[in-house]
């Protein structure tokens, strides 16, 4: 089958009756899938994912999915899928996303460079602000796929048991994430940690594949842009923490991509649309073309904002999109005498940033920015926010430019004695070449001069947290920042002390 297209109503797919993925509205959207079969196991037709399973099970009624076009083609065909991305994305045709279920490059003396091709589109889609949601053996490595590897952001390889006792336990370590929270449905709970891969220890939902397909080699790409890993296992069988499914993202993309693994086994990755596995394709489908959110945004960059079938869901917990890459970071809380409470928050080398990555707090109406910190289940412990873009200061303006004047400077400084604003009296927002850059907020409260501005409470709801998270947002800014404290100094009721 070269491709498959097939054309279809937006009001036709969904009903919220349906028995099948549930989804917030969304769409109409364009998908394309570009996939071939492999079977190492020797299974039948009906137990094993094929070519134009996928399209058929996101076409089918109760899919959950909103489409006005899903189109299927073969790898072998990859010329006619590098013609459909590279549609300018802003042209009604165009597409929304790509599931990417190829195991191989084009066969024949043409495949490489039709692969070479192909994955120049992918990128330019990627950056235009396309979704690719990477499915199943997408991820593994064959001879040419080393570049398409790249933009998935991780490489499988070496031996894939089939194993029908034990499966594979899909663990959700991303439990505030839109495609690892939406519609699906847990088993249990279980403890897990990876700090190789970035997941503290703690315990986390899970539940069974039986039978699957293991990845014992997958791995995370040394060059990956930002990964968030968003399901693990922890099978026995070459180490014990295992990746399963992730995000990925670039700064040059507007775009995201989205990785899951279970995917072999046709009857629970796709026949059941009612179950997990498709759930989760369909929620991954949906996030990678930027509808998770639906405008729900409640304006409130602490909490995660999401449309469920009951209407908009707002949970405080730290947003699963912000920039992790902080080698340091730090969070002092001292509250130990009434009247002259502190804080301060760093987070320092950091990624490279230009003064227009930080906002622009300098006229009214500009950058608004917000401190948010969670504890060790996630849960809001407490904020701080400046929106005070264009004020005074006393005599002059709040806020200065780093080094040259806007746009070329390297960021911005806050200074306020009288910490107006939740008792911030210094806010440092500097950019630079990576690892150059730096977040500093400074607040205190004064009481015997009035001031008394800054929340207090905060070390009370961390005391005997075994990690902290701390997030800063910019109303306007491209992305949020965020680092994991996961060495605690003091976790007391009256002071908390926590650095990376």
């Amino acid at each position: 089958m070269a491709r498959l297209a097939l054309a279809l109503g937006a009001a036709v797919l969904w009903s919220a009756s349906a028995m099948g993925a549930v989804l917030p509205p969304h769409g109409p959207l364009r998908v394309l899938v570009v996939s071939d079969e492999v079977n190492p196991h020797g299974l039948s037709p009906a137990e094993l994912t094929q070519p134009g399973d996928i399209s058929a099970a996101l076409a089918a009624p109760g899919s959950g999915l909103s489409l006005d076009l899903v189109s299927e083609i073969a790898t072998d065909d990859l010329a006619l899928a590098t013609a459909a991305l590279s549609v300018p994305f802003a042209d009604p045709s165009a597409y929304d996303v790509l599931v990417y279920f190829a195991h191989r490059i084009p066969s024949g003396p043409g495949g490489a460079a039709a692969q070479a091709a192909f994955v120049a589109a992918v990128e330019d889609f990627l950056e235009a602000g396309g979704g690719v949601v990477s499915f199943h053996h997408g991820a593994y490595l064959t001879a040419g796929k080393e570049a398409m590897q790249d933009v998935i952001g991780a490489t499988a390889t070496g031996s894939v048991p089939w194993n029908t006792v034990a499966g594979q336990n899909v663990i959700n370590v991303a439990p505030a994430h839109f495609v690892t929270s939406n519609e699906v449905e847990y088993a249990g709970s279980l403890a897990y940690a990876d700090p190789a891969r970035g997941v503290a220890a703690g315990s986390y939902d899970f539940f069974n594949n039986l039978p699957d397909e293991r990845y014992l080699e997958f791995e995370i790409n040394p060059g990956a842009g930002e990964i968030e890993v968003l399901f693990a296992s922890d099978y026995d069988q070459n180490g014990t923490t295992h990746l399963l499914g992730f995000t990925h993202r670039r700064p040059s993309w507007a775009g995201v991509v989205v990785a899951y693994q279970p995917g072999e086994y046709q009857p629970n990755a796709l026949d059941d649309l009612d179950g997990n596995n498709f759930q989760i394709l369909a929620n991954a489908i949906v996030y990678a073309a930027g509808q998770s959110e639906c405008g729900c945004d409640d304006g409130d960059p602490c909490t995660v904002d999401t449309c469920g079938t009951s209407g908009c869901e707002h949970v405080a917990a730290p947003a699963p999109t912000c920039d992790t890459t902080w080698a340091k970071a730090s969070l002092l809380v001292d509250e130990r005498r009434a009247g002259r409470e502190r804080l301060v928050a760093t987070l320092t080398r950091g990624p490279a940033l230009s003064q227009t990555d930080l906002g622009d707090p300098t006229g009214a109406g500009g950058t608004a920015y917000t401190l948010c910190i969670y504890d060790q289940a996630d849960a809001l412990a407490g904020r701080v926010e400046v929106d005070r873009a264009g004020d005074l200061c006393g005599s002059t303006s709040c806020w200065r430019s780093l080094g040259s004047a806007p746009p070329a400077g390297k960021g911005w400084r806050y200074r306020d004695m009288a910490g107006a604003a939740d008792g911030v009296r210094a806010l440092t927002l500097k950019g630079g070449p990576a690892p150059t850059s730096r977040l500093i907020l400074k607040a205190r409260n004064v009481a015997s001069k009035g001031q008394t501005a800054l929340p207090t409470g905060i070390a009370a709801a961390l005391a005997g947290s075994t990690q902290a998270t701390v997030q800063l947002h910019g109303s306007d800014l491209p992305q949020c920042h965020s680092a994991v404290l996961g060495e605690i100094v003091r976790a007391e009721a009256s002071s908390f002390k926590a650095r990376r």
